[in-house]
């Protein structure tokens, strides 16, 4: 006998939702949604310009200029914090006032921003130019351990074997660089990506996981990191070096600084964009693209990078470009599509996808 009535309510089910990142032409995050190619393509160039500007000018400022590196570093800082103000005010870019306890939850981000920014400024001023720039992919190594220890994410087959072939060639530019003597700093450059591959998952876990804006959290590492480099250089004394400088009514100091802090204050706001659109072992390949066009460029220009026999440095640096060039083919066209580092609560659970 069949009765009459209402039928049974089916209780909706929800499943999660994840924040995919897809290949470089559509990507998505948790905080700006869906990103074109054109957009990460115009960031990407803005970044690679505007470092390759400042590396130059700082290393003009500190070997040429003789310039403190506190005030190098101190000046990069304060014209970011500047930037921000006046993007704020236009308003290019909107974020809250900062609190208390957001300065203390990325107290140690910052610190960490910092201690690169001053590493990377000694490397620059310690080492040669050539032998910098080379040693900056290390950071690709860094960066992929780092999310293996760390997130206990692995590559795939392909980016590994991309990995593999940008670190030979600068195992085989290294040498040369070696048998030829040119190897001052080099401890103070590799330090530095060390610190600034902690730094790269650590903004990346803020910026994905407590969905954080760039601004902000770069607006959160400038505050702070005046504050530790005012406090640190009065502490040494450094502050009277900067106040007796003799060279503040000097045309070219004048400009190399200018342009030293105004490019230095666009990098770290483009690379934090990338790195929220991006991944981290992604935005370490675009640095690299970077220090490619350096490492060509001072191969016909620059007399730091001749030696008596240069075609090893072109073996070398063509291995690194046929790796990086692998990995952005397969990034763009093979990939499939990977969470971002986002927390998800499934069933109560908090499961981290990179």
């Amino acid at each position: 006998e069949v009765k009459n009535g209402p039928p049974p309510t089916l209780l909706p089910i929800e499943l999660p939702t994840l924040n995919v990142t897809t290949c470089m032409d559509r990507i998505s995050s948790p905080v700006s949604g869906r990103t074109s190619f054109a957009k990460l393509f115009g960031f990407s160039l803005v970044f690679c310009l505007s470092s390759i500007v400042t590396t130059s000018t700082s290393k003009m400022a500190l070997v040429s200029i003789n310039c403190p590196l506190v005030l190098v570093g101190l000046g990069q800082l304060v014209a970011t914090l500047f930037v921000l103000l006046v993007m704020k005010q236009a308003p290019v870019t909107t974020f809250p006032a900062l609190t208390l306890a957001e300065l203390k939850r990325t107290f140690p981000l910052s610190a960490a921003y910092v201690l690169s920014l001053f590493l990377a400024l000694e490397g620059i001023r310690s080492a040669d130019f050539s032998v910098y720039v080379l040693l900056q992919w290390l950071t690709l190594l860094f960066v992929a351990a780092g999310q293996a220890l760390v997130f206990s994410h692995y590559e795939s087959l392909h980016v590994n074997v991309a990995l593999v072939m940008t670190q030979l060639g600068t195992f085989i530019t290294a040498i040369h660089y070696y048998s030829a003597g040119q190897y001052a700093g080099a401890v103070v450059v590799v330090l530095s990506n060390t610190v600034y591959a902690g730094y790269l998952l650590s903004a990346s876990k803020t910026l994905w996981g407590d969905q954080m804006e760039p601004a902000k959290l770069l607006y959160c590492n400038t505050v702070v990191g005046i504050c530790i480099v005012v406090l640190v250089a009065a502490a040494k004394g450094d502050l009277r070096a900067v106040f007796d400088y003799p060279h503040w009514a000097n045309s070219n100091f004048v400009l190399v600084f200018s342009l030293s802090c105004a490019c230095g204050a666009i990098a770290p706001l483009a690379a934090l964009v990338l790195l929220r659109d991006t991944s981290p072992l992604t935005f370490a390949v675009v640095d690299g693209m970077k220090n490619l066009a350096v490492t060509y460029v001072g191969i016909f220009l620059a007399s730091e990078f001749r030696f008596e026999m240069p075609l090893w440095r072109l073996y070398g640096t063509h291995v690194t470009v046929a790796g990086c060039l692998f990995y952005i083919y397969y990034r763009m066209y093979y990939s499939e599509c990977t969470p971002n580092l986002d927390i998800v609560k499934v069933s109560g659970r908090q499961i981290i996808n990179v």
